[in-house]
């Protein structure tokens, strides 16, 4: 009996092992757990990803959770001149066009900042913060004498007109093709005698078409997107690369260089899916991804009149 009686409790204890489930694999993290994981920025919470100078929020404002983030940091170079990179633009064949402030020097260069040509806009332009292209000629703000310059793309200067019934400091400038239009930035916030940041609308020989007003406190630079319709503007004060529709909307936007890791941006231009940003101070060009940004091609925009 007492056998009998052994072998029921051992086929008892054989078939609960058999329906014990399998051990856990340990939780416990270790060193790799901790390279994997992405590093965050206290003050915003935001994901962020690792370069070599440390980690860089990645910064997307959206409406929408599923669309894909903007403003990674993909790479920086230091670009030739004195120091001091201001102004920035597509020259349209996938290089830049720089404005440099200590050697008061216009460079066109490639995207790793090897020089491919330069000139001197001295004496015409005493301090030229903006720059532009229209594919036949360079249009650079003079901060000091509130007027645009006109240069052929070798450099000789043109002609110039007076933006001062607008800006006390004009700063960033681009140009549209699809309007045949300059865009020109209003840096100026201690003497704005406009009632706060706009965007003014030129044509090429200077007539003021329109007048923009800008939720933002210290605008600098701006770049027309073609592939997307759109405009970027970069407000230093609060280190923000907004992304506007055509009536300068805000579709999106994202931290700028301070959260990147280096100086105050300035100067902003588009080649496809990238976005440079001049930060000055750090004598660096920043490079964020934005190939996941909105597109404004397919909206409906009222005509000038229209508007208000």
């Amino acid at each position: 009996m007492k056998g009998r009686t052994l072998r029921i409790l051992l086929a008892l204890v054989l078939a609960l092992l058999t329906m014990a489930p399998a051990p856990r694999a340990s939780t416990i993290p270790t060193e790799d757990t901790f390279a994997k994981m992405p590093s965050s920025d206290p003050t915003t919470g935001l994901e962020a990803v690792e370069t070599d100078d440390g980690p860089t929020p990645q910064g997307k404002i959206t409406a929408s959770e599923s669309e894909p983030a903007i403003g990674n940091v993909i790479g920086h170079f230091t670009p030739p001149g004195g120091g001091w990179p201001v102004g920035l633009e597509h020259d349209g064949k996938g290089r830049l066009y720089l404005t440099e402030l200590i050697s008061d020097t216009v460079f066109l260069i490639d995207t790793s900042g090897a020089k491919i040509s330069e000139f001197s806009y001295l004496p015409a332009t005493r301090q030229g913060i903006g720059i532009t292209t229209d594919g036949t000629y360079i249009y650079l703000t003079d901060a000091d004498d509130d007027e645009v310059n006109v240069y052929t793309l070798e450099g000789t200067f043109v002609s110039s007109f007076t933006v001062s019934g607008q800006s006390a400091f004009p700063e960033g400038i681009t140009y549209n093709p699809a309007t045949g239009h300059l865009y020109m930035v209003d840096g100026d916030t201690v003497h704005d005698f406009n009632g706060g940041d706009h965007i003014f609308e030129y044509t090429l020989s200077g007539t003021l078409v329109y007048t923009y007003p800008l939720a933002s406190t210290s605008t600098d630079g701006i770049a027309y997107d073609p592939q997307r319709c759109s405009y970027w503007v970069y407000d230093s004060n609060s280190d923000t690369v907004t992304h506007y529709d055509l009536n300068f909307n805000v579709m999106e936007a994202f931290s700028g260089t301070i959260k990147a890791g280096f100086s105050a941006g300035e100067g902003v231009a588009v080649i496809t899916d990238i976005l440079y940003v001049s930060a000055v101070y750090s004598n660096t060009i920043v490079a964020f991804d934005i190939a996941g940004a909105a597109s404004a091609c397919k909206r409906i925009y009222l005509p000038l009149v229209l508007r208000g």
